[in-house]
């Protein structure tokens, strides 16, 4: 997910509205027992805080799995909100930040990030499923 930010960075207070719809495989989104189908979709805003990049907005898709107990297959749809900091690459930055070079952005960390920790351990077809 790579997005032009130039128009952004021009100066601070500025932001603009995105939507980008696209395919798992090209954000590497990989999970065991999960297969990744669907579309990914993003909807957020990004701004301009003091060449600071604040991405806010939701994320969307759905991945195919089985149930832990009966073995049902399950499609399990996965919404998160996302709110992170994006910052300018320096010597001086944290090993974990989310970074950006120039004029562009590349999303696909934060955004595989998002979908990869709310994956829940195991898939239940029910709560009180049994085999």
């Amino acid at each position: 997910m790579y997005l032009d930010i130039e128009d952004i960075l021009r100066e601070s207070g500025r932001s603009k509205g995105i939507r980008v719809e696209t395919d798992p495989k090209e954000l590497n989104v990989v999970a065991d027992d999960c297969e990744f189908g669907q579309p990914i979709v993003l909807e957020a805003e990004l701004s301009n805080i003091n060449r600071i990049i604040r991405l806010k907005g939701r994320v969307e898709t759905a991945y195919e799995t089985f149930c832990a107990r009966c073995l049902k297959p399950l499609t399990q749809k996965i919404s998160v909100d996302i709110d992170e900091d994006i910052v300018e690459v320096s010597p001086s930055m944290r090993e974990d930040s989310y970074t950006y070079e120039g004029k562009s952005v590349v999303l696909d960390g934060v955004v595989s990030d998002a979908i990869l920790l709310r994956i829940p351990i195991r898939h239940l077809c029910k709560e009180n499923c049994v085999i």
